[in-house]
């Protein structure tokens, strides 16, 4: 791995030289040139790139010595920067990456905005498979019986449980997104959404988020988010405080979001998908006269009969982006502002520690909220990277959860995938708990298959690998190759379990709620 000038750059080949092959347009060669090392995994730097070579075509080779690539070991982590720090504060801390050099801006030069980002994705990717989705075909009804403990006593009752039953997972390709979100962005003009006004995104982690941020950001509108769990208080503070002019959200959540409009007197627009039920659509339109409610089919329709030049409207680096609201678990939701250049930033950072790891031959299951930074950043890096995303929900991962097909990870065969720290510890759980009622064999089988690999031990690592871990990894689809931790601090223990016995975790910190243009995110890794 090559990363020049916040680019990355793929090794192929073996033996004394590597073929290093780009899958970015950015040939700058400029000093230091960070090198991952193919053979051993050990990381260093390439001192005697000359610093004025020849800008190569794209997919033109640059042959490198290995052992040039060992001279000078890098130190992986952050270290302080700075002036001393003021009593009760610490230092500034830096990757070692970046060092005192300058700061982390962009993933690549002349990308400044998040529609840059979509645009560059599109002219690079084009027709390949970009977001995709499943329908529900049915809901099936199956009712249990539940023994729960009242008043010291066991009362068994009947309970009904709703399982869904998916199609397979369709596809829009990246150039098709795009002109949809065009299509979006004119008709929140024609429907008196205007340059800097802001549009709430109150629904669940899906296409259609992404969809409607996109548009927000294409005619230089910004978003705030809101967190489909919101209850009325937070719902209301999050539309009233930013003064909303609009918000996209979800059939089910008409209902709540009833409640809070005549609190709400800057609402003007409201943009559904799915279903409503009763009379909630008619209910929103006679709570106001000023009060526009449309369903995202027509909605679309609007954009694609009123089309307009967007270019006059794009925002510019320093415009504010996004206003991100947190859940509201300590209190009102708190939104952070955060400007164009600040999430293009945390891209860049992004990229610059962890891109050698992905490539646009990689897909990723999306659930988490994107109304909080971890998803959001990491769906916006993948989407630069050119990854296939795939969109799931929590009660649709696994086959048991669902009726009739498959659930989501065994349908779409993820290989990277992201979770926040309760999503590993029950994971490993989970594992621990099945293998120590699995009886003594193959408790010892599974214990001993953990330390072959764990310690990389010759031929009984791959063993271990064929023989229990392979079954472990059927269940997330069988091609799980990295996993991304956040949201919080992640135990070691647990990381290294997963890094063992389920896939390599990479663990994120330092960057939540905001971001700032430097690497602040930077990704740390198991030995393993």
């Amino acid at each position: 791995m090559l990363i020049v000038s916040n680019a990355t750059y793929l090794v192929e080949g073996g033996g004394r030289q590597l073929s290093l092959r780009s899958w970015g347009n950015l040939w700058d060669f400029k000093l230091p040139t960070v090198v991952i090392n193919g053979t051993n995994g050990s990381l260093g730097c390439a001192p005697n790139l000359e610093p004025h070579t020849p800008h190569p075509t794209p997919h033109q080779s640059l042959m490198v010595s290995i052992t040039e690539l060992q001279k000078r070991p890098y130190k992986i982590g952050s270290t302080e920067h700075g002036p001393p720090a003021p009593p009760g504060e610490t230092r500034p801390r830096r990757s070692n990456l970046v060092g005192d050099g300058p700061m982390v801006t962009t993933p690549l030069e002349g990308i400044e905005t998040i529609h840059d980002i979509l645009l560059y994705t599109a002219r690079t990717f084009s027709t390949k498979e970009g977001l995709g989705w499943r329908d529900i075909e049915k809901i099936i009804e199956e009712q249990k019986e539940v023994t729960k403990t009242v008043a010291g006593r066991e009362v068994k009752e009947t309970k009904t449980w709703k399982y869904f039953q998916l199609s397979g997972y369709k596809y829009i390709s990246f150039t098709d997104f795009k002109d949809k979100v065009e299509t979006a962005a004119c008709a929140l003009i024609h429907l008196g959404i205007t340059k800097g006004d802001v549009f709430n995104v109150y629904a669940a982690t899906a296409v259609n988020w992404r969809l409607m941020a996109h548009a927000a950001a294409a005619m230089g509108g910004v978003v705030a988010t809101a967190y489909e769990t919101l209850g009325e208080d937070g719902l209301q503070h999050s539309l009233d405080e930013p003064e909303c002019k609009g918000l996209f959200t979800n059939a089910p959540l008409l209902p709540t979001l009833l409640k809070v409009l005549p609190r709400t007197p800057t609402i003007k627009l409201v943009v559904y998908d799915g279903e409503p039920k009763g009379t909630v659509v008619d209910d929103i339109k006679g709570v106001r006269n000023d009060i526009q409610i449309i369903s995202l089919d027509d909605f679309l329709k609007t954009g694609a009969e009123n089309l307009v030049d967007l270019k006059a409207l794009a925002p510019a680096k320093d415009d504010l982006a996004c206003i991100m609201y947190t859940s509201g678990t300590t209190g009102p939701p708190k939104g952070v502002m955060l400007t164009h250049s600040n999430l293009v930033a945390s891209v860049g950072a992004v990229v610059l520690h962890v891109g050698h790891h992905m490539s646009s031959n990689d897909s990723y299951l999306a659930f988490l909220p994107l109304a909080h930074i971890l998803e959001y950043v990491v769906e916006l890096t993948h989407l630069f990277i050119g990854v296939t995303a795939g969109y799931g929900t929590i009660r649709t991962l696994s086959d048991a959860s669902v009726r009739n097909c498959k659930g989501d990870m065994s349908e779409f065969r993820p290989t990277l995938l992201a979770g926040v720290p309760a999503v590993w510890e029950t994971l490993r759980k989970g594992i621990l708990g099945k293998v120590s009622q699995s009886g003594a064999i193959r408790q010892a089988l599974f214990n001993g298959a953990y330390v072959a690999k764990k310690y990389n031990i010759p031929v009984l690592k791959q063993l271990a690998e064929a023989v229990v871990f392979s079954k472990i990894n059927a269940g997330t689809g069988g091609r799980l190759r990295l996993a991304m931790s956040g949201g919080a601090a992640l135990s070691t223990e647990t990381q290294e379990f997963m890094s063992v016995a389920v896939v390599t975790v990479l663990q994120g910190t330092k960057h939540f709620s905001s971001c700032r243009r430097a690497p602040a995110f930077f990704f740390a890794s198991c030995a393993h």
